[in-house]
């Protein structure tokens, strides 16, 4: 079976209910974006939902709850301190 068949109602659900704004240029908007996919997943997705319509409902009442919860993203580490863990990744500017 393809994904899009498997999370294709998921999919709508974001799809709808995400609009991108002006993005920032460390695209730290797609780590967040990242992160609460991943907390919905865990918190409201890890069971079996009979139908779109309980789906909707069910998603609709978590990012309510989280919405009100006003949670803040906790970076792990900062900028400086990515730069020497993963300094392959960044180009050497002289």
């Amino acid at each position: 079976m393809r994904h899009c068949q498997i999370f294709g109602p998921l999919v709508s659900i974001c799809n709808s209910s995400v609009s991108a704004a002006s993005t920032n240029v460390q695209n730290r908007w797609l780590n967040i974006a990242e992160c609460e996919l991943s907390t919905l997943a865990r918190q409201c997705l890890n069971r079996r939902i009979p139908d779109h319509g309980k789906l909707e409902e069910q998603t609709r009442a978590w990012e309510t709850h989280r919405n009100q919860g006003g949670t803040a993203v906790k970076w792990r580490f900062s900028t400086e301190d990515a730069r020497m863990k993963l300094t392959h990744l960044y180009p050497q500017i002289s």
